[in-house]
C-alpha cells in the first residue's frame, strides 16, 4: 500500500502547469487567490515623493548640527499640499505626517524634540540627513519587479497594486477540475439512502477543496458501476483540465 506521501509524489510528478494562455483582466477586488500571469512593475517610485514619518518640523540638517539650534519657521505643509516654495537656507518649516518634503529640506524632527519660540523653532537635540523621511521610491522604485509572475495575489498584494496605481490585475485562467463520483451505491445529498445506498459526500467535498485551491470545479453526475455510464461520465468531463475520480 502507498503512504500518502508518496501517492502525492506520484500525483505530483505527472502533472504540468497549464499551458501559457492570455490572462484574464480582472479588478483588483477579485484578483485575490489568483496568479499573476505577468510581472507586476510600476511606472513610477513609490512613494512617488519624500515625505515626512511624524509630525514636526523640516528643515536642512546642516542647519542644526548642534542642540539648541534655533530657526525661524517659513511656512507649513500638510499632507495633500505640497509646498509653494523652497525652503530658505537657514530656516525650518512646520510639517505633518505624509507631507512632502519641501524642496531644499532633507531632514524632518519630530515635534517633541523641538520647543517653539513664537515664529521660531528651537531644537533640543542635532538634526541628522534622512531622519524621520520616508524617501522617494524607498518602498519601491519604477521599473522594479514588485511582484513576479506566478505569484498567488494576497491582501498585500492587492495593497500593492493599488499603491502603484492599478485597478485591475492580469492573472492566470483558474484551471478546470472535473470531478466525477462513482457508485451503484450513490444517491444525491439530501436524499434519504434507501437499503446499502450511500449520499454521495465525496463529490461535493471535492468541489470545495477544488474551488479553495483555486480551481474552478466541474461536479459531474455520479456514474454507474458499468462500461457504458463510465464512458458518458468521461465524455462529459472533456475540455477539463484535470479530472478526479472518486469511487
Amino acid at each position: 500500500m502507498l503512504t500518502p506521501e508518496t501517492a502525492r509524489a506520484r500525483i505530483l510528478a505527472a502533472l504540468s502547469p497549464l499551458a501559457p494562455l492570455p490572462g484574464e483582466r480582472v479588478p483588483l477586488a477579485d484578483a485575490v487567490g489568483r496568479a499573476l500571469a505577468e510581472d507586476l512593475v510600476p511606472d513610477r517610485d513609490l512613494p512617488a515623493f519624500a515625505a515626512s514619518t511624524m509630525d514636526g518640523y523640516a528643515l536642512r540638517a546642516a542647519d542644526a548640527r548642534r542642540a539648541g539650534a534655533r530657526l525661524p519657521i517659513a511656512f507649513e505643509v500638510y499632507a495633500g499640499r505640497p509646498a509653494a516654495a523652497a525652503l530658505p537656507p537657514g530656516s525650518c518649516c512646520r510639517i505633518f505626517t505624509g507631507a512632502p518634503l519641501p524642496e531644499g529640506a532633507d531632514a524632518v524632527e519630530m515635534q517633541e524634540e523641538v520647543r517653539r519660540a513664537g515664529k521660531a523653532a528651537v531644537f533640543r537635540r542635532a538634526a541628522e540627513p534622512g531622519r524621520f523621511v520616508r524617501a522617494r521610491g524607498s518602498d519601491l522604485a519604477a521599473g522594479a519587479v514588485a511582484i513576479a509572475a506566478g505569484t498567488v495575489v494576497d491582501p498585500g498584494a492587492v495593497g500593492l497594486a493599488a499603491g502603484i496605481g492599478r485597478a485591475e490585475l492580469v492573472v492566470r485562467r483558474r484551471p478546470r477540475v472535473a470531478i466525477l463520483p462513482t457508485g451503484d451505491e450513490l444517491v444525491p445529498p439530501g436524499s434519504v439512502p434507501g437499503p446499502g445506498e450511500l449520499v454521495d459526500s465525496n463529490g461535493l467535498a471535492l468541489a470545495a477543496a477544488v474551488r479553495e485551491a483555486g480551481g474552478e470545479p466541474i461536479l459531474l453526475r455520479p456514474a454507474r458501476d458499468e462500461a457504458a455510464s463510465l464512458a458518458a461520465a468521461l465524455a462529459a468531463a472533456r475540455g477539463a483540465d484535470a479530472l478526479l475520480t472518486s469511487g
